[in-house]
């Protein structure tokens, strides 16, 4: 059990990773806070993260989770790096990088993983060093729930930034085939469709092997409308077709 004393704001050197803006210890009045030190390349710490997800989700937004992640090697200060490893737990939670160690020295932590209790008031209350079993974290947690008064809540929300690759454009090869290349071309792959009748200048059979010379341009004739099927056949038209070509 803790002395009460008051929980130390949230330092400007941090960088969240996962935030629009900069969080204050004033948006977590009014609900317990887990105050998680982490290290990503811990395998203690991302159990830690797992089982702090799984308590956020039972007690919904009875409960704050803030995970502060503490570099232990110089490769571990790249933000970029830490938000990657992070990203292995599906976490729906503020995330930030201490990289200087500035509010792990506020809070007298000397060890991964530490999760700091925070009551309703901005309280320290407790603290659990190490990977304890889950029901202990759970424990505390509802004592601390117990002891809650009804008061009015921040309305000022905290926005989640959900970091991701950017879509790319889908881009297809182009140019023209090596000579004497072979090209295995499957109708019914292509167009899905049994009824394509072999015309001159196409594809002859539905496992047809066809060498292409360096001229040879493939194209997509309209679509013909047969038996009440719409087929469409890939037509060769190269000016001067290899040897043994349709």
């Amino acid at each position: 059990m803790m002395d009460k004393s008051p929980a130390p704001e949230f330092p400007a050197s941090l960088e969240w990773l996962n935030l629009a803006k900069p969080l204050r210890m004033g948006q977590l009045r009014g609900r317990v806070t887990a105050l998680a030190f982490v290290n990503a390349g811990s395998a203690w710490c991302q159990q830690r993260l797992s089982d702090l997800a799984t308590l956020r989700k039972r007690y919904g937004e009875h409960l704050h989770v803030v995970a502060i992640h503490v570099p232990r090697f110089d490769h571990e200060r790249d933000a970029k790096r830490v938000l990657k490893r992070l990203h292995r737990v599906p976490l729906d939670f503020p995330i930030a990088h201490d990289a200087d160690w500035v509010l792990w020295q506020h809070y007298g932590i000397d060890a991964w993983p530490t999760v700091v209790l925070i009551d309703g008031e901005g309280r320290v209350r407790d603290r659990i060093v190490g990977d304890t079993p889950v029901r202990e974290l759970d424990a505390q947690i509802a004592k601390l729930r117990a002891e809650e008064v009804p008061q009015s809540l921040n309305l000022e929300p905290i926005e989640l930034r959900r970091n991701r690759e950017p879509d790319l454009p889908l881009r297809f090869p182009m140019g023209s085939p090596p000579t004497s290349s072979i090209c295995m071309w499957s109708i019914p792959a292509i167009i899905g469709c049994w009824n394509a009748r072999p015309q001159a200048g196409s594809i002859a059979s539905s496992a047809a092997v066809v060498p292409v010379s360096s001229m040879a341009r493939w194209s997509w004739p309209r679509s013909r409308t047969r038996r009440g099927c719409a087929c469409s056949a890939i037509r060769c038209t190269s000016p001067t077709p290899a040897t043994g070509a349709l």
